[in-house]
């Protein structure tokens, strides 16, 4: 097949939604297909070939206490869509979060082929948050009556999309190229083994719950434990953050800032125990499946998407969002059982092979497929 996919993100930057397009579109590359990315820039070396059409660039707002990506092309760049469309004669046009202003809903208006799309969003259960999701449920009855195959990573974002009479929306979760990760388990060898590593991943913003972390980690250090926290990720409390820090005189805290994907792997790997304590927003979650390949017990907040991947072993797992004593308690049973540890790292192996790009994409395949069916 001959396939386009869209993302309304810069490719160039990291995200859950960037990692599970990049990681697909590879494996069905070697599954034969043809594949393009359609995406807005900025653009890198990586970015910059024939198999990826970069299209204005993106900017990053701030909405619901957390920052994401709105571009629009014109001019030149909306002329060198309609030619790219026109001259390339696409079997599917696959969207993600088709509806982030603009670029997805542009490529969509201009598309004469079969189109599918996958769901994302997951608002937060606050004011702004139902009332996107009134929103996002009516702007869905428009979108799927038009689509010809819909996606949902999970129940998360199934539960704001309008039913439409014959189109079923698809359960299939985002997926990842594992071999990266298991790949990377001999490097937990340089470890100080007499310290427990501690690993977050993510922006720091209020939505991803940078602080409820901290404050269950000092808990943890006026314990006595024998711990470090490696914090990677750069964003809005950046600054909150490097104050907390200095207030509180946090020593064995490192904050490393915005990281490669080479060196996320590193750190996953030389890690014992990663951490995500994210209060909403959030659909699946792609880091806790990275963390899992890799060998390490996750402890996570129970928002939505993160129970969807966790709830096998919530009990050990799972903490309440923004309950930093929660948090606290669940790490500390974790720090001080090095065997429950190993446990949990075990199960995460064998959990994370049904996120693999191996696993996934042919059920992807299959969906392509029946929409190609639908439209004719």
């Amino acid at each position: 097949m001959k396939i386009c996919i869209v993302c309304p993100y810069a490719m160039s930057s990291t995200g859950g939604v960037q990692t599970h397009i990049r990681d697909s579109a590879a494996e069905m590359r070697r599954l034969g297909h043809k594949v393009t990315i359609i995406s807005p820039g900025p653009s890198t070396d990586e970015t910059s070939n024939k198999d990826h059409l970069v299209l204005g660039n993106s900017r990053k707002i701030i909405f619901n206490q957390t920052s994401f990506d709105i571009s629009f092309i014109h001019g030149e760049a909306l002329e060198l869509l309609k030619s790219h469309l026109a001259e390339n004669a696409y079997d599917i046009i696959h969207y993600h979060t088709i509806w982030s202003p603009f670029l997805p809903l542009q490529v969509f208006y201009y598309s004469r082929t079969v189109n599918i799309a996958t769901f994302h969003d997951t608002p937060p259960d606050n004011f702004i948050g139902k009332l996107t999701r009134k929103i996002f449920f009516l702007l869905s009855y428009i979108l799927i009556r038009r689509l010809q195959g819909v996606i949902a990573v999970s129940p998360a974002p199934a539960a704001h999309l309008a039913s439409v009479r014959g189109k079923e929306v698809k359960i299939i979760p985002p997926c990842i190229n594992l071999k990266q990760f298991r790949s990377a388990l001999p490097a937990e060898q340089n470890r100080n083994e007499e310290t427990v590593s501690l690993l977050f991943v993510g922006r720091l913003d209020r939505r991803k719950g940078i602080f409820i972390l901290l404050q269950a980690f000092l808990k943890l250090v006026d314990d006595n434990l024998n711990m470090r926290l490696l914090i990677a990720g750069g964003g809005q409390q950046e600054m909150q953050v490097r104050d907390f820090l200095r207030q509180q005189k946090l020593e064995n805290v490192e904050l490393l800032g915005k990281i490669d994907e080479a060196e996320k792997t590193r750190l996953y790997a030389r890690c014992d125990i990663f951490c995500s304590p994210a209060l909403y927003g959030e659909s699946f979650g792609i880091v806790l499946v990275e963390a899992m390949a890799s060998g390490k017990p996750v402890i996570a907040a129970a928002n939505v998407g993160y129970r969807s991947v966790l709830r096998e072993n919530a009990e050990f797992c799972l903490t309440r969002p923004g309950d930093a004593e929660d948090l606290y308690s669940k790490l500390r049973r974790l720090v001080l059982d090095p065997q429950l540890r190993h446990k949990l790292g075990k199960w995460g192996i064998e959990e994370s092979v049904k996120y693999d790009c191996e696993t996934v994409v042919p059920l992807i395949l299959d969906e392509y497929r029946n929409a190609s069916d639908f439209k004719r």
